[in-house]
């Protein structure tokens, strides 16, 4: 949601606050998950009540000579009434201080309310407002505060594509920094059980997985980011996949950081998994990436694998827990020679969810 994306931009703009407005969870996401219902097949008597948008993002890496750091971050937007929707959102996140370095800890808390015109449930426009703010050890205080309109199309019962243009105020300046943004955003249901054949079908040939999250800061600096995601299943136990993300940045003109920056990512990945009749399916993976920058003309390559288990809390969503292995091939553009030590990561994360269309419209799927 735009509060959220808000306080990703307040990260970019403060790096003291990056770690705030980022980490791992609230469980008020997993209740809103944890019970998840079926949509009728008509949408126009569709009740949205219970209804909520989630979010969930955290990771802990470990690199050999580098403080140990973590980041993340939880939402829970349920539909109180028919129109309004009201929501709170948390993170938390630091490194380790090593070897002089005083490292850091911070949280943030924040919360939101939409209230979305007229009576069509499957698209229609809203407005919204949101406040945050946050604090921590070696890191200054800040607050934010601003609002938003937009306008949300369910392509499924389960993800709506949001587009918003939303007006951010920190404490800590005068000027308003305002950001477009267009995104997937998976959704909860919070009533009756989704049946089991309707779950079953999440994780077939023909389903896949779809990220879209792009991003454009349009003043006072200029920041544009695209995340693009797909990952469909070849078979039920096999799905390949590649995400690509791009960043362009440039500060105020007129000041040491007005130079553009750019950087820009790209991986693939194979993952096998192993089908079980249980809520949790256990995979094995491998991937292949590719970074570059601008700034210092750094580049890495890497592989590795990850293991971990997979849940679908509806059709709609995926949440994956993994450990990830990586291993960089590409020489350290500092000194060309050395390399990147192996990193050890911890992920958990929800992703949208396309399950494979239903022949039988009372599916809900």
């Amino acid at each position: 949601m735009s509060h959220l994306r808000s306080a990703v931009l307040a990260s970019r703009v403060c790096p003291a606050l990056g770690a705030s407005l980022a980490l791992l969870a609230v469980l008020t996401v997993v209740s809103g998950a944890r019970a998840s219902a079926q949509a009728p097949a008509e949408w126009p008597q569709q009740s949205v009540r219970g209804l909520a948008a989630v979010y969930l993002a955290a990771s802990a890496s470990q690199q050999a000579d580098a403080p140990a750091q973590w980041s993340g971050g939880a939402m829970d937007a349920p539909f109180v009434t028919e129109h309004w929707q009201v929501g709170t959102a948390v993170g938390t996140g630091g490194a380790r201080a090593r070897d002089g370095f005083r490292g850091y800890s911070a949280g943030s808390v924040g919360v939101l309310a939409n209230y979305w015109i007229g009576s069509n449930r499957r698209s229609r426009p809203h407005v919204g407002a949101f406040a945050s703010t946050g604090d921590g050890r070696n890191v200054p205080s800040a607050s934010w505060w601003g609002g938003y309109v937009g306008w949300s199309h369910f392509v499924t019962p389960f993800t709506a594509l949001d587009a918003s243009f939303s007006g951010t105020r920190f404490s800590y300046e005068r000027e308003t920094y305002t950001t477009l943004r267009i995104g997937l955003q998976p959704y909860a249901f919070g009533r009756a059980s989704v049946p089991g054949a309707a779950r079953g079908r999440a994780q077939t040939a023909g389903a896949l997985d779809l990220a879209v999250d792009a991003n454009a800061a349009l003043s006072p600096v200029r920041d544009y980011t695209l995340r693009l995601g797909v990952a469909p299943f070849l078979f039920r136990a096999l799905q390949v996949g590649g995400a690509l993300d791009a960043e362009y940045w440039r500060g105020r003109r007129g000041t040491p950081r007005a130079e553009a920056v750019t950087r820009r990512a790209v991986e693939g990945f194979a993952r096998v998994y192993y089908p079980t009749r249980g809520v949790l399916q256990p995979f094995a993976g491998a991937f292949v990436s590719t970074a570059s920058g601008t700034r210092d003309a750094w580049r890495d390559v890497s592989r590795g694998a990850s293991a971990g288990v997979r849940a679908y809390p509806n059709p709609g969503m995926a949440l994956d827990v993994s450990l990830e292995l990586r291993h960089f091939t590409q020489p350290n553009p500092v000194d060309g020679v050395s390399r990147l030590p192996n990193r050890v990561a911890v992920r958990v994360g929800l992703t949208p969810h396309l399950p494979r269309p239903s022949r039988n419209p009372r599916a809900g799927t």
